[in-house]
């Protein structure tokens, strides 16, 4: 996996990120959490959480998955655009410039 340096922070991520708006909805537990598992052993450590994905389940899938073994502990940097959907990036809270800043994990571990 290639990584990178985000921002000015040090922190090293994935140059792929895993998105889960569809976690929950329509995608089952079960299935979520495989998708999980396959990413962190790719060496996936980018991981887009909303508390708008599902009405916050997303994230709370997320943590349950994390908890059982792989992946637990924190090794992501939450990407999280507050369900905001406008035309192009970085418009309107949406896109790389909001990426780590709302860090809503209290679903998370």
């Amino acid at each position: 996996m290639e990584y990178r340096v985000l921002g000015r922070t040090g922190v090293r991520v994935s140059a792929i990120a895993l998105g889960t708006a569809n976690f929950a909805d329509p995608t089952p537990e079960d299935e979520a959490a495989q998708i999980l598992h396959r990413a962190v052993d790719a060496g996936v450590n980018l991981i887009d959480t909303g508390n708008s994905y599902a009405k916050g389940e997303a994230e709370r899938i997320i943590g349950r998955a994390r908890g059982r073994g792989r992946g637990a502990g924190r090794t992501s940097a939450p990407a999280h655009d507050h369900g905001a959907r406008a035309a192009g990036p970085g418009g309107a809270g949406h896109g790389a410039g909001k990426v780590g800043e709302d860090t809503e994990v209290e679903r998370l571990p």
